[in-house]
């Protein structure tokens, strides 16, 4: 997946666009890794700097993974959910 081989480089706007496209295109699981880009907590754990974290887009788009059937975007809403105190 081209946007990973992005991510992985370091080019986060790249890896956005190419996530999306995907996504869009009908790939599930690229909601999550599309969410992993905005997360700002994953973008930390990257070392990633100066790049926009959106926790609210992040969940945006793991809610539509959840949707699509994939159950990992299910566990790392609650397991955010958990962390920040929230539920839902």
């Amino acid at each position: 997946m081209q946007g990973l081989v992005a991510l992985a480089k370091g080019d986060l706007a790249s890896a956005r666009q190419f996530l999306a496209r995907a996504a869009e295109a009908g790939d599930p699981r690229a909601w999550v890794a599309l969410a992993d880009t905005y997360d700002p907590s994953m973008l930390n754990k990257l070392g990633v700097v100066g790049a926009p974290g959106d926790a609210q887009r992040a969940r945006d788009y793991l809610i539509k993974a959840a949707a699509a059937g994939v159950l990992v975007a299910k566990d790392r809403m609650a397991a955010a959910d958990q962390s920040s105190g929230q539920v839902r």
